[in-house]
């Protein structure tokens, strides 16, 4: 299996390439705004480095948020012409499922509570033990930072870079943030059929993945717009 994983939810775009559960190259670029740009080359890239071509791609992961609103629809845009032109299977993965199911599997903790900046001073989160997702919102930084701090002093594990941001010491949390790798290997589990929650895959390319904004996007698509400027539509 030639798996090829994408993120595109966070600030940083990411691509990462596996072969059955091996990961043989990944890339990242910083730039919120460019994601749309370069997330081809990223995949370019890595195919490049692993002496691949994009039709030897067997599974196609792509992280579905939450996240920036714009970031989400890219990744999902780009993964639905990818397994629609080459007709292979896609697995959509939840960016905060994949880095709590990791932590859970890599770590002796119970439960976990995994968080990202949200922007707006808001913080997207997601609670989860061995055996289910138990909570997922999104909260004011403050109301957050209690939360976080009543859960960790019951012995859940904090993970994401964010809690630094709080004010948590370091040895109250794992740093880490949505990424290709941490997609990559999540789908990986999922496709040897463990039960991973936050996970859908569909062998059908033509299946499209809901995304898991967060909250609501800041302008009104022009297919809801009212009013003089609004674009016609094509039943107008």
């Amino acid at each position: 299996m030639l798996l090829c994983a994408i993120s595109t939810s966070s600030a940083v775009a990411s691509v990462a390439l596996f072969r059955a559960d091996s990961l043989l190259a990944t890339l990242e670029s910083p730039d919120r705004k460019l994601h749309a740009e370069r997330l081809f080359s990223l995949i370019d890239g890595v195919l490049a480095a692993a002496g691949v071509t994009r039709t030897e791609l067997s599974v196609l992961a792509c992280d579905v948020g939450p996240g920036s609103f714009t970031g989400v629809r890219v990744g999902l845009a780009a993964a639905s012409g990818i397994v629609l032109g080459l007709g292979i299977p896609a697995v959509g993965v939840g960016a905060l499922s994949s880095l709590g199911q990791l932590a859970l599997i890599d770590t002796q903790a119970e439960s976990v509570l995994v968080a990202v900046d949200a922007q707006k001073g808001e913080v997207f989160f997601e609670q989860m033990t061995r055996t289910s997702s138990v909570q997922r919102a999104t909260l004011d930084r403050d109301a957050y930072r209690g939360f976080a701090a009543e859960a960790r002093s019951k012995g859940t594990l904090l993970v994401g870079a964010i809690h630094a941001e709080l004010g948590f010491a370091a040895s109250d949390f794992v740093a880490q943030a949505p990424h290709a790798v941490a997609i990559g290997r999540t789908a990986i589990l999922a496709r040897q059929q463990r039960p991973m929650p936050g996970v859908l895959q569909s062998e059908d390319p033509s299946v499209a993945f809901e995304p898991v904004y967060g909250r609501d996007a800041d302008a009104t698509p022009l297919s809801e717009q009212t009013g003089p400027f609004a674009r016609p539509r094509a039943s107008d």
